[in-house]
């Protein structure tokens, strides 16, 4: 029998009650940044299975080991200026999850003024102690330097419940094991994977066997309270991206001073002192401060 027909079985593996793998990769994540690093994982796996679930059952362990609770309006970001909010408000060792990374870390738009910022931002994220997670189909949508300078965690997610963690090998050619990986799920088909449960044992002895060093986990629904906040924020998220469209089809030339208003009104600066200081009206200030929140007042 083929590997790939063995990986999967039809009886439901149930969750471990006290999320040991993940207690085990929050404390982790949650070390590291206390170590003055910084966590940027990649949550990735096909549509529906589950990886903001993955990311917000992660994120609840990280902040219960800070003794705070996940509140979704708080540590979920989906567009661009929500992203560069939350990365300045958060307070240190938090956890950020952005859902749909797409909409703000596709390779395709590498060109794109917005996008070179939020590079620079990541940038220097070290400094914040930020735990962020990018939720995203496939790795190699990502920004080839989210990938291959800024990531430091992996995440699969193949089915519903299951995942496998891994970390990278910098100095390997291959250091995300994604030709080896390939062998093990390159012929799953995704109407297989949507309905079946990962076999375990039988994944674990084939990551071994092609020199994998992976760790297999599970994890929980996310309870209704807080799934129902999620989708609320998803689908505002989601009417507001039309919105958010049209401001970044502003000329290039007026992005960078977008950019400095709004970070002169995160340090409290007030809209006639902004004005003052870049020598523009405070009417403009207050215009382009309604662009980037997306208001049509």
């Amino acid at each position: 029998m083929k590997a790939s027909q063995t990986i999967l079985q039809v009886e439901k593996i149930k969750p471990s009650e006290n999320d040991e793998v993940l207690t085990k990769i929050a404390k982790l994540f949650y070390g590291l940044t206390l170590k003055d690093f910084d966590v940027i994982a990649a949550v990735t796996g096909p549509k529906g299975m589950g990886k903001s679930s993955l990311a917000i059952q992660l994120s609840r362990q990280i902040l219960k080991l800070q003794e705070k609770e996940f509140e979704p309006e708080r540590h979920v970001a989906y567009l661009y200026e929500d992203v560069i909010n939350k990365i300045n408000e958060l307070d240190e060792h938090e956890p950020l999850i952005i859902d749909e990374a797409v909409n703000v870390m596709m390779g395709e738009d590498w060109n794109k003024i917005e996008s070179k910022y939020l590079k620079k931002v990541f940038a220097k994220l070290r400094v914040r102690h930020l735990i962020v997670f990018l939720c995203i189909p496939k790795f190699e949508w990502l920004d080839k330097k989210y990938r291959e300078g800024m990531v430091n965690a992996l995440f699969l997610v193949p089915t519903r419940g299951t995942f496998i963690f891994l970390t990278p090998k910098p100095f390997s050619d291959d250091p995300w094991e994604e030709e080896k990986l390939k062998k093990v799920f390159g012929k799953l088909d995704y109407f297989t994977l949507a309905t079946g449960t990962i076999n375990k044992i039988v994944l674990n002895q084939s990551l071994k066997q092609l020199g994998i060093d992976a760790t297999f986990g599970e994890f929980r629904e996310v309870d209704e309270r807080i799934y129902n906040k999620y989708k609320a924020m998803r689908e505002a998220a989601i009417e507001k991206s039309s919105e958010q469209g049209e401001v970044l089809k502003i000329e290039a030339s007026k992005i960078p001073l977008i950019i400095k208003i709004n970070e002169m009104k995160n340090l409290g600066i007030t809209n006639k002192e902004i004005a003052k200081q870049l020598g523009i009206s405070e009417a403009a200030v207050s215009k382009y401060l309604k662009l980037i929140s997306g208001s049509s007042k």
